[in-house]
């Protein structure tokens, strides 16, 4: 593309680096979002791409070393994608990774919106009673509603 003077714009980015992670270049798509837009304000959002990819095709791990390494560059972690990833490496049953992820992104300001009732119980179910009660503080705190399909069954 580049060698016709065109430019890829986001969707082409998008396509390509949807593609590439999901047939596995995930280094290929890695180089195509550092070449196209580094500097941009998209950059975050392609790298946020990634990582949900690799959430969908199982390959969590390296998704979850990808958001690290965005973090840790500096970017600001969207919040879905945060919770994409929380959530996989929770149904992983990795709560604890999911849950020292977590609480990385809530000690640097970030609180994403992820689904509390599914980390509270997978805490509770493997006997993380020390994260599980501080998880419990802040749902209180911040007055995060849970919601637990067997809440809204018993209650509705």
């Amino acid at each position: 593309m580049e060698d016709t003077g065109l430019q890829p714009n986001g969707v082409t980015i998008t396509a390509l680096v949807d593609g590439l992670s999901k047939e596995g270049c995930v280094e290929e798509a890695r180089k195509v979002i550092d070449r196209v837009s580094r500097g941009s304000e998209h950059h975050n959002k392609f790298y946020g791409l990634l990582v949900v990819s690799l959430c969908q095709i199982g390959k969590t791990k390296e998704a979850e070393k990808i958001f690290k390494m965005v973090i840790a560059s500096g970017m600001k972690p969207n919040d879905l994608v945060s919770s994409i990833i929380i959530k996989a490496i929770f149904l992983e049953d990795r709560v604890l990774d999911g849950f020292g992820l977590f609480d990385s992104l809530e000690k640097s300001g970030h609180f994403p919106a992820i689904d509390s009732d599914i980390m509270l119980a997978g805490l509770c179910e493997k006997s993380h009673l020390v994260e599980a009660a501080k998880l419990a503080t802040l749902i209180v705190e911040r007055r995060i509603q849970l919601k637990s399909p067997w809440l809204r069954e018993e209650f509705s």
